[in-house]
């Protein structure tokens, strides 16, 4: 027997809601000066037959109106002073779900309008459809009389000319059966004055509460309680005349599969004789069994008193007698849902436990981090853990001796409709089994998926442990070699969709037919963006030419380049870098010699992880480079950088896919992968400070988990590395060096920029040093914790820390990318999508990223701002050499933008060139002084 008391309340309180209807809405509908309803009938009268009187809206309880799930009726409306009016409407309602309303499909049972000046309006064969939620519920009937066609009315609207009549009705699933009325005359003796039922958690008589004379046998069909299967109430009989029987007899039977009659197993639910004088009988805790067909059917009560003990050994629901009566009594049977099963038999696990759990968002367990012990189950119900539906999450299983058990298995469930159980479909969100003897099981980016309702709820996991496999768990299962935790969360709304973008360009530049090479003579796909815009404005698109399958090195794999001199509208055709073996390109331009350099990873025999680290030996990944002194028209001979820059421990390093930088001091960076020992992937830095003649690494690794980098340089000089991470948070990891990694500031993760583990590209736009209005910087990744898809463009204004706009470029699958600003200050990003077989180039514009917020503004220099026009700088921008013409002797200072001097030099009269190589690029202030007077300039030097 199960006592499902726990859930009670709830269940109660909405079978409560069931009985006692919510408030109908009430139309304004005065009484008419035309025609109205003076007699409803269904089945020509056999149903329903009542007269009515012109008082415009009425709500009639007096009938007895029992109508079946799909069956059709006929309906006839008497129409008083029909004449008075041309045309009629006529609507009618019922509320199948019995929710209050009649506003669900299927709930207006049918409407006609026409013509009419007859006194009957008669219906046939209408169908009143599936009955949602037997029992009693209210039928709506409007007509509308006017002199004129009338449009279709609500079932709420109040209106003048015509009437609205509610009708009490019940609603059943299938005919109610034909049950036994035992004859039973008006007691002489005691009798039944009143019946309650109540439960253990309700107050009396709150499921019925009926008060009756001495009749004898009576049906009542006015109660209209929900009862719940296999579940606990108290009855109470009052007794009217007590004293004038010394003992009496109670019998309640409930029909429970609704079949006509009280004989079957389990129907006799109170069966009690004894002595009694008193003034009620009170029985408690008698449970309802098994309801086998849920839904409106009946419960007899019978009370026998006599002077003497009562024979009840072959009591009969269907027996005549004297001297007591019986009552009958619609109730509503319920089938309740699976109730919450609570191991509470669960004892101290014999293998390994739980030691504790964490849910994790951003940093290590801020969702939740709960230490437990062994104890077999336990239930956290103050933990009100806030989680996002849709959202993913790391979930780590700390486990307690964990070498007890060789295999483990584990389970998450989350009660997403509140019902009180975990076996709906979705509702197991995690499982997994395997071979582990650690302390740690953790479960990254794992979406907890839809939700069908918000707010408060119930979360179950399960971990077991065995020295064999381990079956899959069932939320209610017992075992002894693990643990099971309950946990109270609160889920949240889904984080909403982020906005579209609307492309300007948008072109296939790069696709693939899934074809091996070797077939069919082209690429079998294209993988790796790599975008950047030349110094002579040409854009480059960078991209793997994967011939004969998807896999990175050491499958063959070219390079293949497109360019275009417009802005991105038009291309040209591919140009073809024979690397072979070489892949994943990491693309950096050097703005002061034009040099294009492209850093790759190459080898024909193992990857990054199987590499053994001789940098002499052939087993070991290459990292290489090819450049291109003609704007990307030709590509060098590869420079193998491997010896060079190898370190001890390395097993390989390779350029992170993307882009480079080059700092405003002329210095070219690349961001680099480090696999070492235990393969763990750390983050580095190669780089030059004589535009490329050189290379270094840098003097450090920054940390384990920074795999494919993306770098930018903020206005303070420090390089921000930006990474995807292992760490199962779903996020970006952040550090920073400002000594070209020497040193590296902890990391943290950015909790905006949520992420897959997949490669994403940072850049600048623009920044005020070199004399723009904003610092811009720009970010691309699929934003989407739980796979590569929905690539988002975003862009900050205070130097990454946070990030004011965001919007998808790419709806759907979106994996790897690179970004460009064009010469015309537009954006363009290169990248995957559809599923690995296109490279596809987008434009777009700062206007349309920002909501038309923000505009690119292109810099207006001042060639001349002086208090007298004979003093002249140029050119301007400036790379190294700064013309100054004046007529005079002069003092020349350069300040940088937060007023700093940098340079103070003075000159003779007419011509003087003034060497500012090195300036860092950016934006300078010069002052020229003389007998003249005092001119101030704004110079770029870039």
């Amino acid at each position: 027997m199960k006592n499902y008391i726990k859930t009670f309340c709830v269940i109660a309180t909405l079978l409560f809601a069931s009985v006692s209807y919510a408030q109908y809405c009430t139309p304004t509908v005065p009484q008419t000066a035309s025609s109205f309803i003076n007699n409803l009938q269904l089945n020509s009268g056999a149903v329903l037959n009542r007269a009515s009187t012109n008082i415009g809206y009425e709500y009639i309880t007096d009938t007895e109106i029992n109508l079946i799930s799909d069956t059709s009726y006929r309906f006839d409306i008497g129409v008083g002073n029909p004449g008075l009016t041309t045309h009629k409407r006529v609507h009618v309602w019922i509320d199948m779900n019995r929710d209050g309303d009649f506003d669900d499909a299927g709930e207006l049972t049918f409407s006609w309008s026409g013509p009419n000046t007859g006194s009957n309006l008669g219906f046939s064969n209408k169908n009143i459809g599936p009955v949602i939620a037997e029992g009693e519920t209210r039928m709506r009937v409007a007509m509308v009389a006017a002199n004129g066609t009338i449009d279709p009315i609500e079932p709420c609207d109040s209106f003048t000319g015509g009437e609205v009549q509610d009708y009490k009705i019940s609603i059943f699933l299938m005919p109610p059966p034909a049950y036994c009325e035992p004859t039973i005359p008006v007691s002489a003796t005691s009798f039944i004055n009143y019946f309650k039922v109540s439960n253990e958690l309700t107050t009396d008589g709150a499921f019925i509460n009926h008060t009756s004379t001495n009749t004898g046998y009576q049906n009542i069909t006015s109660t209209d309680a929900s009862l719940m299967s296999d579940t606990f109430y108290g009855f109470n009989i009052g007794v009217g005349n007590p004293g004038l029987t010394t003992h009496k007899s109670v019998h309640v039977w409930i029909d429970l599969n609704k079949d006509g009659d009280f004989d079957d197993a389990g129907e006799l639910t109170v069966n009690w004789t004894g002595p009694n004088t008193t003034a009620d009988l009170g029985f408690a805790r008698q449970s309802i069994n098994s309801v086998i067909v849920g839904g409106l059917t009946r419960m007899r009560v019978a009370m026998r008193a006599a002077n003497g003990a009562i024979d009840i050994s072959s009591i009969n629901a269907c027996d005549d007698f004297t001297g007591g009566e019986v009552k009958d009594y619609r109730v509503n049977l319920q089938v309740p849902p699976a109730g919450p099963c609570y191991p509470t038999t669960m004892t101290a696990s014999t293998t390994s436990f739980l030691d504790y759990f964490k849910i994790t968002n951003i940093t290590d367990g801020d969702v939740l981090n709960h230490t437990s012990g062994n104890i077999g189950y336990e239930n956290i119900t103050d933990s009100n853990v806030p989680l996002n539906a849709e959202k993913s999450y790391r979930f780590n299983f700390g486990i307690g001796n964990p070498s007890a058990g060789s295999f483990k298995r584990v389970h998450i469930w989350i009660d997403k409709n509140q019902d009180g159980d975990f076996t709906d479909p979705e509702e197991n969100v995690y499982t997994w089994t395997g071979a582990n003897t650690t302390d740690d099981l953790q479960f990254s980016n794992v979406s907890i998926g839809e939700f069908t309702l918000l707010g408060n709820t119930t979360m179950r996991i399960a971990m077991r442990s065995s020295n064999s496999t381990i079956p899959a768990i069932g939320p209610c299962d017992t075992f002894t070699d693990g643990e099971f935790e309950d946990y109270s969360v609160v889920i949240g709304e889904a984080i909403p969709p982020l906005e579209e973008l609307t492309a300007e360009v948008d072109i296939n530049l790069y696709e693939g037919d899934k074809i091996p090479f070797s077939t069919n003579g082209t690429p079998y796909t294209y993988r790796i963006p790599s975008l950047v815009t030349s110094k002579a404005g040409t854009l480059l698109a960078i991209t793997d030419a994967r011939m004969e399958s998807i896999a990175d090195v050491p499958a063959r794999i070219d390079m293949y380049v497109r360019r275009s001199t417009d802005n991105g509208t038009t291309w040209g055709n591919p140009i073809v870098i024979n690397t072979q073996y070489g892949g994943d390109a990491c693309t950096v331009v050097d703005k002061t010699t034009g040099r294009i350099f492209i850093f790759y990873a190459y080898s024909t025999n193992q990857g990054i992880f199987g590499s053994n680290g001789d940098p002499n030996s052939p087993d070991t990944l290459r990292s290489r480079y090819v450049y291109s002194d003609d704007d990307g028209l030709t590509w060098s001979a590869p420079v193998d950088l491997t010896a060079a820059l190898y370190k001890a421990g390395d097993k390989s390093y390779w350029a992170s896919a993307g882009t480079g930088i080059q700092l405003r001091n002329g210095t070219l960076v690349i961001p680099i992968g480090v696999v070492r020992a235990g393969n763990q992937i750390y983050g580095a830095l190669l780089y030059s400070t004589d535009h490329g003649a050189t290379w270094n690494r840098s003097a450090t690794n920054s940390f384990s988990g920074f795999d494919e980098n993306t770098l930018v340089e903020l206005n303070d000089g420090r390089i921000m590395v930006n990474s995807r991470n292992h760490y199962g948070t779903g996020t970006r990891l952040v550090t920073y060096t400002s000594d070209l990694g020497t040193t590296w500031e902890p990391y943290t993760f950015d909790s905006t920029l949520i992420d897959p583990i997949c490669q994403g590209n940072i850049l600048r736009y623009t920044s005020t040093l070199d004399g723009y209005n904003q610092n811009r910087i720009l970010f691309s990744n699929p934003a989407s914790a739980s796979g590569r898809k929905d690539g988002a463009l975003r862009i900050s204004y205070d130097e990454g820390q946070t990030w004011a706009y965001s919007k998808l470029y790419q709806p759907g699958s979106s994996a790897y990318s690179s970004l460009a600003i064009l010469p015309n200050g537009k954006i363009g990003i290169l990248y995957e999508t559809d599923d690995y077989a296109t490279i596809k180039f987008k434009r777009f514009s700062l206007d349309d990223l920002t909501d038309n917020n923000d505009s690119f503004v292109a810099l207006s220099i001042d060639e001349k701002s002086a208090t007298n026009n004979k003093t002249k700088l140029f050119p301007n921008p400036v790379e190294s050499i700064l013309n100054i013409k004046t007529t005079t002797l002069s003092e020349v200072k350069i300040y940088n933008v937060v007023g700093k001097l940098v340079f103070h030099t003075e000159i003779g009269a007419k011509h003087k060139e003034i060497d500012v190589s090195n300036l860092k690029n950016g934006l300078y202030f010069v002052k020229v002084k003389n007998e003249l007077g005092t001119n101030n300039f704004k110079i770029v030097k870039k």
